[in-house]
């Protein structure tokens, strides 16, 4: 399975090769804190997407094609 995250787009649906694609989110964390006591962890320190916008499409030998269809 190929998962895609699209950060940085407004929106409104995807679709691969004229099929529509479920969207999903998720928090993501670009950097994991080290220990308790790595200022990353601290208010002010998080480096977390919220509500992280991405698709998941099974891979093989199909050409895959994604357009995005914007709000």
């Amino acid at each position: 399975t190929l998962r895609v995250c699209l950060h940085g787009f407004d929106l409104k649906a995807v679709e691969n090769n004229g099929r529509n694609l479920n969207l999903s989110y998720m928090d993501y964390r670009y950097i994991q804190p080290i220990s308790n006591f790595d200022p990353i962890g601290s208010p002010g320190g998080d480096f977390k997407l919220k509500d992280l916008p991405y698709i998941e499409e099974p891979y093989g030998n199909e050409a895959i094609s994604f357009t995005i269809i914007n709000n």
